[in-house]
């Protein structure tokens, strides 16, 4: 079973294979605000901090890890811009912010988030997106 780990803007798209130990130890060793599941891609999305962790991980539940795309770390900025509120760089395609505003959406919608500040979140994601998509 081989595992694919694409690595994005700012992020690393991990597609496994199911198997529900690996899941459970992800959520164990990673932590929520780190990564979530884009169903509609089929794949986690963990944060490059926890690069380490994810390839542990996969090496210890998969025969085979392979790997697409270029490392990017991004630099830290002091004011979040509306980038870095959807994970994403300035040079990100159109196809790559929609998905990115659309997996966030799910995640942190305040119908489905039980977290306190959901509508806040959701709020600066719109504004975000709102804001990136009006110079796209």
């Amino acid at each position: 079973m081989i595992a694919e780990l694409f690595y994005m803007d700012t992020t690393i798209w991990a597609r496994t294979p199911y198997d529900a130990s690996f899941v459970s130890e992800l959520k164990e060793r990673i932590p929520k605000e780190y990564r979530y599941w884009d169903k509609d891609e089929r794949v986690w999305v963990i944060n490059y901090s926890y690069e380490e962790e994810l390839l542990a991980l996969c090496n210890e539940y998969f025969e085979q890890v392979a790997k697409f795309g270029q490392k990017r770390y991004v630099k830290a900025i002091q004011s979040p811009s509306a980038y870095q509120t959807l994970h994403l760089l300035p040079t990100a395609p159109k196809e790559l912010i929609v998905a990115a505003y659309r997996v966030l959406s799910k995640l942190h919608h305040p119908d489905v988030s039980k977290e306190v500040d959901a509508n806040e979140k959701m709020k600066k994601i719109n504004i975000a997106f709102d804001e990136i998509m009006g110079g796209k």
